[in-house]
């Protein structure tokens, strides 16, 4: 598996940020948990209920899996984190080693890193801003990217490709910049509601 670090790209990514972020804060604390939700529905079907895993569910779980990895940008760049680090701390290498670097496995550990993350960022409101509260969502951050990672090789895929793909899917979801309209409307699946989709 090939970890790579996000960085923000002031021309790039930066600028996708701008033009497609809601300016309500609670946005990417839900959207990461209802992303990550999405993929453990799917992980919960197959390791829990037993079903095999169908391309459709492979590809819902890609998709899902680069809905989440967009909001570890977001979430950097509402905590002016401008890079994560190198590899995720020790502890939560420990988490993955003792889970198991399945789909189950990392179903869990991305489901508590979510939690995580949410816990950081609202318990820390007051103290916005301060050295520690940075070095612990990049951290965790970190962590998701990792796991999220790991779990698109295990599908066959990478990091890589699903970030190309959620963001040629954001493209055409929002031509101009977000509104709640367009994300209502969803272009990009045909107009389909998430429930029909």
């Amino acid at each position: 598996m090939s970890y790579q670090s996000p960085t923000l790209n002031p021309r790039t990514q930066q600028h996708e940020i701008h033009r497609l972020l809601p300016a309500r804060p609670s946005y990417r604390q839900l959207g990461l948990s209802t992303e990550t939700g999405e993929v453990n529905t799917e992980v919960k079907r197959i390791a829990v209920y037993g079903k095999v895993m169908t391309p459709e569910m492979r590809v819902h779980i890609l998709e899902e899996l680069g809905d989440t990895m967009w909001y570890v940008p977001l979430a950097m760049f509402s905590h002016a984190i401008d890079k994560l680090d190198a590899q995720p701390a020790q502890v939560f290498l420990d988490m993955l080693q003792q889970r198991g670097a399945n789909l189950k496995g990392c179903g869990l550990i991305l489901s508590a890193l979510t939690g995580a993350v949410a816990m950081a960022a609202t318990l820390s409101d007051e103290q916005y801003g301060t050295r520690s509260h940075r070095d612990e969502i990049r951290e965790i951050l970190t962590a998701i990217v990792y796991v999220v990672e790991r779990m698109a090789n295990t599908l066959g895929s990478s990091g890589e490709e699903l970030r190309i793909g959620n963001i040629t899917k954001l493209r055409e979801r929002f031509p101009d910049a977000y509104s709640d309209q367009a994300a209502e409307a969803r272009a990009d699946k045909g107009g389909l509601s998430a429930l029909q989709s």
